[in-house]
């Protein structure tokens, strides 16, 4: 997996993937070094930091994903990875293109877009990606994950639903703490 953060640093997002890992039995171990790819972590998860937006990084990522075999991309998040604008079709379609450029067509690349929801959305019940319709039009597949915190607890809990699906039926929710 390589993880494109656009949201914070690599220290931040490292530690918030171990807790992922350990969770799952995984020792997380070091972030790999990109430029030397048998250091750290055996490859497991790549960091890169980005800014601009993703089709500026287009030929660069396509090329990294194919020295590193990556089979999956993290991007966070949906609105500075489309240049700041969620809410233009325009820039949303271009990313998604871009995301289609940086994939070889004869060994898809599967993708997760983190994205931010509006506040109205989320007390309806309905959540979906703030920003163009696209955001829910066009993945294959479309997921929510809402968190709740009681007073005075030390964790949270999580409910994870799948809320669209072009090829099958949707999974039941996941719970998590």
């Amino acid at each position: 997996a390589l993880f494109l953060d656009w949201e914070t640093s690599s220290t931040m997002t490292w530690h918030r993937s171990a807790g992922l890992l350990k969770a799952a039995g995984v020792e997380p171990g070091p972030w790999p070094d990109p430029d030397h790819p048998g250091s750290g972590r055996t490859g497991m998860v790549w960091y890169r930091f980005m800014s601009g937006p993703l089709w500026d990084s287009t030929e660069f990522l396509k090329a990294e994903v194919a020295r590193l075999g990556i089979k999956l991309l993290v991007i966070d998040s949906a609105g500075p990875a489309a240049n700041g604008m969620p809410e233009s079709a325009e820039f949303t379609l271009k990313l998604f293109n871009a995301l289609r450029d940086i994939s070889d067509p004869n060994d898809p690349l599967s993708t997760i877009i983190l994205a931010h929801v509006t506040h109205e959305s989320r007390k309806s019940g309905k959540s979906s990606p703030f920003g163009s319709v696209f955001w829910s039009n066009l993945p294959r597949n479309t997921y929510s994950l809402e968190a709740s915190r009681g007073q005075g607890q030390n964790h949270s809990d999580y409910a994870l639903h799948h809320r669209k699906s072009n090829t099958g039926s949707l999974r039941p929710p996941l719970g998590f703490r």
